[in-house]
């Protein structure tokens, strides 16, 4: 992977419980990973095969290989949030790691 397509910074969160004062729990997100990305917006054909999946993704984001990062788990991006779809470890080489999202938006 070349340094020059990485060059969106991203945190990778995972979602943790906390207590509040009632004893019930409240979702949080905590930084995992930050590092640099390619964050590229599906088009095409990868945009029909994601939909044929039923999955609604709109990116694909790239980045060396981080470990333990799982579907639950979801990427800041500036102000943006994309929502991990899905996780492969490219080629099995613990080298490059790539993430399909699909972008929350607040309604």
């Amino acid at each position: 992977m070349r340094a020059g397509t990485l060059r969106h910074r991203i945190i990778i969160q995972s979602r943790t419980e906390t207590r509040d004062d009632y004893g019930g729990t409240t979702p949080t997100w905590a930084a995992h990973q930050a590092c640099w990305a390619s964050v590229e917006p599906l088009r095409g054909k990868e945009k029909v095969n994601a939909e044929a999946i039923g999955a609604n993704m709109s990116h694909k984001v790239r980045t060396r290989y981080v470990s333990a990062v799982e579907p639950e788990m979801r990427i800041l991006w500036g102000t943006r949030v994309l929502e991990i779809i899905d996780v492969a470890n490219l080629m099995e080489g613990d080298k490059v790691l790539e993430m399909m999202c699909k972008e929350w938006v607040d309604s």
